[in-house]
Parts: C-alpha cells; structure tokens; sequence
C-alpha cells in the first residue's frame, strides 16, 4: 500500500480498534463505504474490510453475542459479498477473515453466501500453497463449526464442491505440517476443522499433523492414542527445541491421553512416558515462566496422574500451577454467573433436584478434591454427596465418531475431565444437550416444564444418578 495512502487510513484504523461493539464497527465501515469507498482502490476496500470483520470476530470472543451485534455481523458479511461481487473475486485474506468472521457468529452466514464463499475459494485454489498455516487452519476450522452448527450450510459443505474444496485445504494443511511450518494451535484448528467436515486424516496426514508437537492436540482432539514411539519422539522434540510452553502442553495431553487409556483398560505403556515428562519438567524449571494456561495444565496433568502413583512435579512449580487453576476456575465461575446459566443447565438443575431429596443441587460451582484444590467447574453439583453431573455441549463430543449408543463420543478432554473428578472421589453424570432433542420435531416448543420432566426420565432411564443419591445419602447417615 503506499505510503501516503495508509497515513490517510490510520485515523479509520484506529477508530476500528477503539470501536466498543460490532454494531459501532458497522456504522463506521457504512460512513466510509458511502463517502470515500468509490474513490478508494479495490486493495484499500479490501484491506479495510478485512480489518473490520476480524475486529467483529475478536469483539465476539469473551462475551454474548447480542441481537445488535449479530444484525451487525449479518449486514458486514452482506457488504463484504456486495462489493467484492463487483470485483474479479474474492483476494484470500478476505476469504479468511470473512469466513472466520461467520463463524464467530454461527447462525447468520446464508447457505447462498457459502456457496459464494466456496465459489471464490475455487477461483483461489492456486494461491494456497502461498497462504500462511494461521489461514489454512482459520478456514478448516471455521468451516468446521459452520458444519458442526448442522444448518443448511451443512447441505453445502456435504455436496461435491465442498467435500473437494475442504479437502484441500486439509491437503495443504498436512504439506504444511511436513514442512514444519505448522503449529499446535495450527494443528489443533486444522484437525479440530477435519474432524466436524468429517474428513478424519488419512494414516499418514495424520503422522504428518501429529509431527513433533501437534501430537498432544491431535490426539486428544481425535480420542486416539498414538502409541508409545510417538509420544516419544514428541518428547524428544520438546527436549530439543527446549520449549516451556509446548512442554506444558505435551504433559497435560500426555496425562489426558493416559486417563483415556485407563478408562478403556488399554496396554499400560505410559508409566516409562510420564516419568520422562517429569524429569523434562524438572530439568526445565528454570525456563518455566509460564502463562496461566500452560501453567494450569501442568496442575490438571498432576491432578490426574497423582491418584495413580506416578511421580509429582516439584513443590514450587506445583504451588505455582495450582495458584493458576485457582485464578481461572473463579473467573470462569464469575463470568458463568454473571452471564447467568444455560436455559438447559437451569433445566437439568431441576431435574436434579427432583431427585436429590432434601438436598439442594448448586450451579456453577468449584469441585475440589479432599485436600481443598480446585479441579475444574461443575454445572450442577451436590458437594456433601461428591456428586457432579455436567450438561454436556456439542463442543465435548467428536462428531464424526459414535459411540456404542450410536451417539457422538466423547473427546479425549471431556474424557479426561470425568477422570479426574473420578480419581478424587466424585461421581460424575454426563447429559448430553442432545438428550431432549426429540421434542422439539416438526417445529414443536415444548415447555420448560415438559422440558425438566424429559430431563428427569433421561436421568432416571440412562445414568445411575439416583441410586447414587441413595447409596451415598445412607452412607452420610449411617457415619452421621
């Protein structure tokens, strides 16, 4: 861009950054689309564009997508089509940024405007070779949550355009992985994306995805384990790269990767593994200047493997780790209750109570193991009892693999998370959102009350919720 011209731009760039809310972006981006669009060249329309609809994306994450910001996103993706429907195309950054934007906002992208989108895609396959992974991955997994959301833009994802398009760029993103260019973020989106197309790697992309430390978020992603000789040749990357923060991440994954195994009784080859994380963690201790999020999954992966005898962490980087998860669990737990529950979590909250007697059911709570540490935040819980149960979203199932009940399976973290609770003495209840699907066919509204009464059949018919309640009511009796 020339020079003069971006010292023109910087007063709107900045405007954009300072704007509050989306639907502030929008009356912006419509003033300058009215007095200065037609004097501009298309690079600048373009350019702009793409700022503003990765700032609607950003403004998304974090808070509720109110009515005036989706009305915003939806008239924003309209113009976006409009004006570069007058061009020779859409360029690529704005494909990016345009279908990431939509996804942040499931719901309001059109099937026709997918279509277009899958169109101008086409005309642009030959530049994804240049494109950089941070885009290859945005657009599998954004395209990922549009098929997950299971509207109509399903129906375009699934016909033959979109199965092409979608695998390749799961195409690319494996070249990409084999050139060591990709990531374990890049990684986590591209497969997290494959998975929801329903476009599982092949054995050899997924060796390509899994190479070094794409490992931890591939695996625990698909609910595969590789076997010993990855992990391994994982950690010997780690060790060489001497990367604090991939180290955290490989030790959270590994643990979760081993409580998947133990719950499904599988060869137990993980004792040798996680020593060796140990003493790697050890060895670099002094490197650890960790965020909070790498710093929580150290604390989580001890948590779960310390009820199983494996070595612990050092105490001063444990205290440090377990300070972390303190922090987070009560600010997850303030935003939760600020943005008030779930319409199904207050749903699956009465149910229980139904059931639980005369002790009262909380939600949104901490769940603490016996020596008081916070081990995540359970939806509902009765704490006398150790008893959780979780109201499950789409996000904690794979849904292109199914379960022996014909329903989606769990991943590998949601897997790892009743393991936990579990390893500390809690009983844990999964219901999935799904679980009253069934009454809202052919366009019914069912009421909150019909809604609470499913929800109690389905606890009562699918889990051992109430015997639960029983047994362990009498055994407080009985020590009382």
């Amino acid at each position: 861009m020339h020079p003069q011209l971006w010292q023109d731009l910087r007063p709107l760039m900045a405007a954009l950054e300072a704007c509050g809310s989306c639907a502030e972006v929008l009356q912006l981006i419509e003033a300058w689309d009215r007095e200065a669009a037609a004097a501009c060249a298309s690079g600048v329309r373009v350019h702009l564009l793409v700022k503003a609809l990765d700032s609607m994306a950003w403004k998304a994450a974090g808070r509720d997508r109110a009515a005036a910001d989706r009305q915003a996103v939806a008239a924003l993706l309209q113009l976006a089509a409009r004006r570069l429907a007058m061009a020779e195309g859409f360029p690529l950054r704005l494909l990016v940024a345009y279908i990431r934007c939509s996804a942040a906002f499931l719901g309001l992208l059109q099937p026709e405007q997918l279509e277009l989108w899958l169109a101008a895609l086409r005309q642009q396959l030959y530049r994804l070779p240049a494109a950089s992974a941070r885009d290859i991955s945005a657009m599998l997994l954004a395209l990922g949550m549009h098929a997950k959301s299971a509207g109509g833009q399903l129906a375009v994802l699934a016909g033959h355009s979109g199965q092409q398009l979608t695998a390749a760029l799961l195409r690319q993103a494996v070249a990409l992985a084999a050139q060591g260019a990709l990531g374990p973020r890049d990684a986590t989106d591209s497969l997290a994306g494959a998975a929801n197309l329903g476009l599982p790697p092949d054995a050899a992309q997924f060796a390509a995805l899994l190479r070094p430390v794409e490992l931890e978020v591939g695996c625990a992603m698909l609910a595969a384990h590789p076997g010993t000789a990855v992990i391994q040749a994982c950690l010997d990357a780690v060790e060489k790269q001497r990367s604090a923060v991939a180290l955290a991440h490989v030790t959270w994954d590994v643990a979760a990767l081993e409580a998947q195994r133990a719950a499904t009784d599988a060869p137990d080859h993980g004792a040798a593994t996680w020593a060796r994380l140990v003493e790697l963690v050890r060895d670099m201790a002094a490197e650890l200047r960790l965020p909070h999020v790498p710093l929580q999954q150290l604390a989580r992966a001890h948590q779960l493997t310390q009820p199983h005898g494996m070595p612990g962490l050092a105490p001063e980087l444990l205290q440090r780790s377990q300070q972390a998860v303190e922090v987070a669990l009560e600010e997850k737990c303030r935003a939760l209750r600020a943005a008030s529950s779930t319409s199904f979590v207050g749903q699956l909250a009465a149910a229980v109570s139904e059931l639980a007697g005369d002790r009262t059911p909380e939600t949104t709570c901490i769940v603490r193991s016996s020596a008081g540490e916070g081990l995540t935040v359970a939806d509902i819980a009765v704490p006398e009892l150790r008893i959780a149960v979780q109201a499950d979203g789409p996000r904690r199932f794979l849904h292109n693999r199914c379960g022996p009940a014909g329903c989606p399976q769990p991943t590998a973290y949601t897997l790892a998370r009743t393991a936990l609770l579990r390893a500390h003495g809690w009983h844990v209840v999964s219901v999935p959102v799904w679980a009253c699907q069934h009454l809202f066919q052919d366009g019914a509204a069912p009421s909150n009350e019909q809604l609470v009464a499913e929800l109690q059949r389905y606890l009562l018919d699918h889990t051992d919720l109430a015997a639960v309640i029983a047994q362990r009511s009498g055994a407080a009796s009985a020590a009382a």
